[in-house]
């Protein structure tokens, strides 16, 4: 009978202030799936580690005899705990030598008080998945090397008690290969399994014509294990790709056993062939989620670091000009210049947390549209408008033809289709230097009879390589770093304009584009 595993999660709680504790429990309770252990002290909370496997530790760093930084670092010096995760709770000590400091003493995290509910629950819902994924493998490791012990011991009384054709019989009934083989090596016996799934028999089996059924990488390394286990005795493994009858190669794992004599003579290998094309499958997909996760990450601190310099920016013009305008000997008219100045970059810094808000509101499915009657002409007329002073400042072009007749009022929402305009266009002007920028408006029905409003933005600019094309509308991410250099921008503008046309029932993609030559984006 095969035992279930259990699923609780451990979780230590350490807090010298009961009130501290009972916050913690109150939240973390929530989940039936959590097994909440509190300690008030560090000395407590190391004596418990002992006694429990926890998936990770909140740890308060304010606590008399041994604070929170010392407690992590008596865990961190015994091998048996380094691998326990632990985030500090504090109200205190945000500043960031205290925050390294922390990292030093080997926390992964930090938490500050009144911390987030969601923020807390999320980041130890994390640690707890990885601790319960971690243990899942370990045991499915225990329960695979329990059952194949079983078999293996069922295999060998059968031969001994049964006979030779019990053993057959059982060896055909095991959901595994099961092979035979002499001291030297050759194949002596294969169960019917191994005939089904490679379609040969034990005939054309003989001498090595079944090492044409493995991968030629995989077969050398299991005759080096082979070869190596010939001559100690012992047992041996590998992995190894076995070609199926229709020609499909599948992962197995091969472990063998000698079996001896009463002198300690190897006088046959006894072995079986396991299926671990699943386990190979999830390991794939394992792997590919966390270069995910690492690419993800690697984006969002560039995007971070491209926020901090276009923040900086019209901050920094915003508090220089500002101070000139202290000056009560400035004249009027240089005041009035400084204002517009601080006035302009007001605007832009505005606009950035426009756009961060936005994005947020997008990936927490929270973005709210309001469909109203619009002025679509009137509309167009205050983009072009605005953004012609733009155009013309770098000495380009800016069109909008209309190709269809369109309507002069459509039902939708008026500011968020003015933002993607602005931002498809806009992006457009900044990177053309010469030529024009063109956008051809028109009024279509698709199949089922809905009518739509279809806008193409074609530019002269610099144009978009494949590589880029391909990542252009994921957020925090701009074509490469050296645009960002160059242009400037928080990479969010192409992302945000997509999800917002999605809202509407549409869609903004790009079209086509050839480096030095132009883009069209089609809205």
């Amino acid at each position: 009978m095969i035992e279930q595993m259990d699923e609780t999660i451990e979780i230590l709680l350490v807090d010298d202030r009961p009130d501290g504790l009972l916050a913690l429990e109150a939240l973390l309770s929530e989940s039936k799936k959590y097994r909440l252990t509190m300690a008030q002290s560090g000395q407590e909370a190391y004596e418990l580690l002992e006694k429990h496997d926890f998936a990770v530790i909140l740890l308060d760093v304010q606590m008399p005899v041994i604070d929170g930084f010392q407690t992590a670092e008596l865990i961190r010096r015994n091998p048996l705990y380094q691998q326990i995760p632990i985030i500090f709770v504090t109200a205190i000590n945000k500043d960031d030598r205290y925050i390294y400091r922390g990292y030093e003493s080997g926390a992964v995290d930090y938490i500050f008080k009144p911390f987030d509910p969601i923020i807390l629950k999320s980041k130890v819902a994390v640690f707890a998945d990885l601790h319960l994924a971690r243990r899942r493998v370990r045991w499915q490791a225990l329960e695979l090397s329990r059952k194949e012990a079983l078999e293996h011991k069922t295999y060998i009384q059968s031969l001994e008690l049964e006979g030779l054709k019990r053993y057959q019989n059982l060896a055909d009934a095991i959901p595994h290969m099961v092979w035979k083989a002499g001291p030297d090596g050759k194949i002596e016996y294969y169960n019917q399994i191994w005939a089904s799934y490679t379609g040969l028999k034990l005939a054309q089996d003989k001498e090595t014509n079944w090492q044409h059924c493995f991968n030629a990488h995989d077969l050398k390394l299991l005759l080096e294990a082979w070869k190596d286990a010939m001559a100690t005795g012992a047992n041996f493994e590998s992995e190894c790709r076995i070609r199926r009858h229709d020609g499909v190669y599948r992962w197995h794992w091969i472990k063998a056993v000698p079996e001896k004599d009463a002198e300690g003579k190897v006088i046959a290998w006894l072995g079986t062939c396991t299926d671990i094309q699943d386990r190979k499958n999830t390991e794939k997909d394992l792997q590919t989620a966390q270069k995910a996760a690492e690419l993800a990450n690697q984006a969002k601190t560039q995007f971070l670091a491209n926020m901090s310099h276009e923040i900086r920016t019209p901050l920094s013009a915003i508090m220089g000009f500002t101070e000139l305008m202290a000056d009560p000997q400035l004249p009027e008219e240089e005041r009035q210049v400084h204002l517009s100045i601080v006035r302009r970059n007001g605007h832009q810094l505005l606009k950035i947390v426009d756009e961060i808000l936005d994005i947020s509101k997008v990936e927490a499915g929270r973005l709210e549209t309001e469909i109203v009657e619009t002025d679509l002409v009137d509309l167009l007329n205050n983009i072009k408008s605005l953004l012609g002073v733009k155009a013309s400042a770098k000495g380009i072009g800016l069109q909008f033809q209309v190709q269809d007749k369109i309507p002069d009022r459509v039902w939708t929402d008026s500011t968020r289709l003015r933002q993607i305009l602005i931002n498809m266009i806009g992006n457009a002007i900044k990177f053309t230097h010469d030529g024009e920028v063109t956008v051809d408006c028109g009024y279509r029905m698709d199949d089922e009879g809905k009518s739509f409003l279809r806008l193409e933005v074609q530019d002269t600019g610099i144009g978009i390589v494949r590589e880029t094309a391909e990542k252009l509308f994921a957020p925090f991410l701009q074509g490469d770093t050296s645009t960002t250099r160059v242009y400037g921008g928080t990479g969010l503008g192409l992302a945000l304009s997509r999800q917002l046309a999605k809202a509407l029932g549409g869609n903004v993609w790009l079209e086509s584009s050839e480096p030095l030559k132009g883009s069209n984006f089609v809205i």
